[in-house]
């Protein structure tokens, strides 16, 4: 789908169409299927608009912003470029890479390079926009910019009153000073290209020398004129002002050949600058993808901490359940081992209550006893008094004994049952007290453990 952006007729700049590249500023990737407004630009601030794989405006106030996707990395909102020290007054984009004119003339490209439409002399990408040195001095009158291609329209040269030097040093005939013929001086030819530029600021600031040089040799043309002047007015000074404008002749050729040479010095510096730029530019290329590797790592780190909070509190959360679990557990314990209290409380009071029945039955069994012993006693009394009566009452006598014998039989299985009974009522109570000693235990241990 095509891009589109248009200012409207009051200054503010809105955008359509695709966005694959994040080329319509609106902060995201999504198509645009009616005009939307860029909030990043007040009203009237834009003089131009270029929209190719990315996006560029040029403010009235001579600034660059650029988004969208390139060699530059990813601006999904406008971005202002402040690498360029001059006002724009020109800005063009093509398939994936842009040019930019400044107030002084120079031409600024940044974006792909895979077919040399940078004009830099080589094939590198730039991310940020460079001067292309080649095009210095050289009056740009328009630049239209292809898929991967360059078309840059030079103005023609304008003749001013002051010329090359070189062609200056052939202007001027003069005559011997020995002669008094007639004498016309030629007419020095002061012309010179009106649409010469100026140095960029980048030369100004590595060779200020070189341009003090140039300077005096720009006014060394006028004094030549001058002493031509003088010539003309006097012959007795002929001679004078003619040594005088050759010597100037010969200093200013010394002057041009010093310049060639400071030229071809400031080329390779500038040459080598932009080596060092260049490699800075890759630093920063690779700066950049290490801060990226970087970012996707804490992006990594972040996932793995929030993974592992998530963890946390899950584990967390069944801890929680687990102890609610074991206050449960615990409350029951108490619950039974108050009811097994209570129980143990109810067979101890049973106990004591069978040991009393059991001391109660032993005293009447001793009291029976006793008893039947007086009862014994007074019938044997009895039956001595009435073997004495009536010797055939020996019959008698064997039946009492076996009635004693029996009576005694009778009485020890009674106290062998109450015996019984009063062991085993002693061993239900000692297990109630050893499972009571046990769940008193296991509370203690529970409630260690919690």
């Amino acid at each position: 789908m095509r891009s589109n952006l248009a200012p409207v007729e009051n200054g503010e700049v809105y955008a359509s169409g695709g966005n694959g590249f994040g080329q319509l500023g609106l902060g995201n990737k999504s198509p645009a299927d009616t005009p939307q407004k860029l909030a990043a630009f007040a009203p009237g601030q834009v003089r131009k608009l270029a929209c190719k794989h990315h996006s560029a405006a040029l403010t009235h106030a001579g600034e660059l912003f650029l988004w969208g996707t390139g060699a530059f990395g990813e601006y999904l909102n406008p971005h202002q470029v402040t690498f360029i020290p001059e006002k724009l007054t020109d800005i063009e984009l093509g398939g994936c890479f842009g040019l930019a004119v400044d107030l002084k003339g120079s031409v600024w490209a940044w974006g792909s390079n895979t077919s040399g439409e940078l004009g830099l002399g080589d094939f590198e990408a730039r991310a940020y926009p460079y001067p292309i040195l080649s095009l210095e001095e050289k009056p740009i009158a328009h630049l239209a910019c292809g898929t991967a291609h360059v078309i840059a329209v030079i103005s023609p040269p304008v003749e001013s009153s002051r010329q090359r030097p070189a062609q200056l040093a052939k202007t001027a005939t003069l005559e011997s000073p020995g002669r008094t013929a007639k004498r016309v001086p030629g007419k020095i030819e002061t012309s010179k290209t009106a649409a010469t530029r100026k140095e960029p600021q980048l030369k100004s600031m590595l060779f200020p020398a070189s341009q003090r040089r140039q300077e005096e040799i720009e006014r060394k043309p006028q004094d030549m004129l001058a002493a031509t002047t003088l010539l003309s007015n006097s012959e007795r000074t002929g001679s004078r002002l003619f040594g005088a404008v050759k010597k100037e002749r010969d200093f200013f050729e010394d002057a041009m050949k010093n310049e060639r040479t400071e030229r071809q010095r400031a080329e390779a510096e500038i040459a080598d600058l932009n080596s060092k730029v260049r490699d800075t530019a890759s630093e920063l290329e690779q700066t950049r993808a290490d801060l990226q590797r970087k970012a996707e790592e804490c992006e990594r780190l972040k996932a793995n901490a929030e993974e592992q909070q998530r963890k946390s509190e899950a584990q967390l959360q069944e801890h929680e359940r687990r102890l609610d679990n074991a206050r449960l557990d615990i409350e029951r314990t108490r619950s039974e081992n108050a009811r097994l209290s209570k129980l143990l409380e109810e067979m101890e009071e049973s106990a004591r209550k069978s040991s009393v029945d059991l001391e109660l039955a032993h005293k009447d069994v001793e009291t029976a006893r006793r008893k039947a012993q007086a009862e014994h006693d007074e019938c044997w009394k009895d039956l001595e008094e009435r073997k004495k009566e009536c010797s055939d009452l020996g019959s008698l006598v064997t039946e009492l004994k076996r009635r004693e014998e029996q009576h005694a039989e009778d009485m020890g299985e009674c106290k062998r049952q109450r015996e019984e009974e009063r062991a085993e009522d002693e061993e239900r109570l000692g297990k109630i007290r050893r499972d009571n000693a046990e769940l008193v235990g296991k509370l203690e241990l529970l409630q260690s453990q919690y």
